[in-house]
C-alpha cells in the first residue's frame, strides 16, 4: 500500500498479528496508562482488518498507517491516539471517543460515526469525511461521511443520511446556514456508487 503525506510517498507493509499478540499489546498498554509499567501500544502498520476492538482503551496509542478497515471500535477510547494515515474505511466507530486524535490522512470512507466524539480531532487531509463548524448558533461541528449508497451526517446526537438531516433541519429550525452546508456537500460529493 502506498500512502501520500505532503507529496511524499511512503510504502506501508501491513503487519499481521495473532489474537494473543494483540491481547498482550493491549494488556501492556493498560499498564502503561495506569503508570504501572507496561508499554504504550504501538500498532503502526498493523493489519487489524475486521478486528473486534469494541470498548478497547487505546488512549494515546500509536496506530499510524494501521489497517482498521471494517474493525469494530464501538465505544473504544482512541483519545489522543495517532491514527495518521490509518485505514478506517467501513470501521464501526459508534460511540468511539476520538477526542484530539490525530486522523491526518486517515481514510474514513464508509465509517459509522454514530455518537462518536471527534472534538479536537485533526482531520487534515482525511479521506471520506468533511467537517463544518463550530456552528455559531449551537457550537456544533457537523461531519459528513461518504458511504457506498448515501452521504451520512453527524450533527450532535443526530446520525443519518444527508436527506434525513435536511428534513430534520427544515422541520425544526429551517436554518439557512445548515441548508447551505447541505447544498455544498451535495455539490462536492455523491455516494460512492453514484460517482
Amino acid at each position: 500500500m502506498i500512502m501520500k503525506f505532503k507529496d511524499k510517498a511512503y510504502i506501508l507493509q501491513f503487519i499481521t498479528m495473532t489474537h494473543e499478540q494483540l491481547t498482550e499489546i493491549l494488556s501492556q498498554h493498560k499498564l502503561w496508562l495506569e503508570n504501572e509499567g507496561g508499554q504504550r501500544a504501538n500498532l503502526s502498520g498493523a493489519n487489524l482488518h475486521g478486528a473486534n476492538l469494541s470498548g478497547a482503551n487505546l488512549r494515546g496509542a500509536i496506530l499510524t498507517g494501521a489497517n482498521l478497515s471494517g474493525a469494530n471500535l464501538h465505544g473504544a477510547n482512541l483519545s489522543g491516539a495517532n491514527l495518521r494515515g490509518a485505514n478506517l474505511s467501513g470501521a464501526y466507530l459508534s460511540r468511539a471517543y476520538l477526542y484530539e486524535a490525530d486522523l491526518r490522512g486517515a481514510n474514513l470512507t464508509g465509517a459509522n460515526l454514530h455518537g462518536a466524539d471527534l472534538h479536537g480531532a485533526d482531520l487534515s487531509g482525511a479521506l471520506g469525511i468533511m467537517q463544518f463548524g463550530p456552528m455559531p448558533t449551537s457550537g456544533r461541528i457537523i461531519f459528513f461521511v461518504q458511504h457506498e449508497s448515501a452521504i451520512m451526517a453527524q450533527a450532535g446526537c443526530f446520525w443519518g443520511t444527508i436527506d434525513e438531516l435536511e428534513q430534520a433541519v427544515k422541520a425544526k429550525h429551517n436554518c439557512p446556514m445548515y441548508l447551505g452546508i447541505i447544498a455544498l456537500v451535495r455539490q462536492q460529493w455523491k455516494p460512492i456508487n453514484n460517482q
